[in-house]
């Protein structure tokens, strides 16, 4: 979504009619995490119902669920940093859906299964 934005010039656009750069960048990133957070419940539900005994039990669940909203918190200023490097928002969007799979929780959570 951020490499939408950039290259369709939203920013410049909010810029100039008078949005204070503040409110604009803290505007944008609640709008993410919250889509980031959207994700994070639908995933911590899924894995609630496949896997309940390995995620959910003796505590287990405040580390699932800190280990979930702690990346969302981390990769959404990496996103930020690595929008600039595309020149179309396909490759860019491709490019950061293939590093949350291979950074991200999923695979994570996946290779600590008992």
């Amino acid at each position: 979504m951020c490499v939408v934005v950039f290259k369709s010039g939203a920013k410049h656009l909010q810029l100039l009619s008078g949005v204070n750069p503040m409110a604009y960048w803290f505007g944008n990133f609640f709008f993410d995490l919250t889509i980031f957070l959207i994700i994070d419940v639908s995933s911590l539900i899924t894995v609630a119902v496949i896997y309940p005994a390995v995620y959910m039990s003796e505590g287990r669940w405040v580390v699932t669920l800190t280990t979930v909203l702690l990346y969302s918190l981390t990769i959404l200023p990496y996103i930020y940093c690595v929008q600039w490097i595309f020149k179309s928002p396909s490759n860019g969007v491709s490019f950061i859906i293939v590093i949350n799979i291979t950074l991200g929780k999923h695979t994570d959570m996946l290779s600590c299964r008992s």
